[in-house]
């Protein structure tokens, strides 16, 4: 008879930037003062814990200004950026502002 066969250890997904050093800026206190706090305080926060290289900033705007000719189609266009991040939250912090006609 055949020798019975060990079960497979499954094995753990790494995480996302598991193997970075932690940042001087720490992201869970950045969105928590962000949403809560003054803006000069939340620049503050910013301007003292932030290290070029360790965290970027960017800015986007979007190149089709044409198209969709509705609000409300760029908006679903945003968000559905947005659904594709979803599993880099921890690292990021985003926001959307969509200006135009209803």
């Amino acid at each position: 008879a055949p020798a019975a066969e060990q079960p497979k250890k499954e094995e753990k997904k790494k995480k996302p930037f598991a193997d970075l050093a932690q940042p001087k800026l720490d992201m869970a206190t950045f969105k928590r003062m962000y949403w809560n706090e003054e803006t000069p305080v939340n620049m503050k926060y910013l301007d003292e814990n932030y290290v070029d290289g360790e965290w970027s900033i960017w800015t986007a705007v979007y190149k089709y200004n044409n198209q969709p000719t509705m609000t409300h189609q760029t908006n679903n266009l945003v968000k559905g950026k947005f659904q594709r991040l979803e599993t880099k939250k921890k690292h990021a912090n985003a926001l959307m502002y969509i200006f135009g006609h209803p």
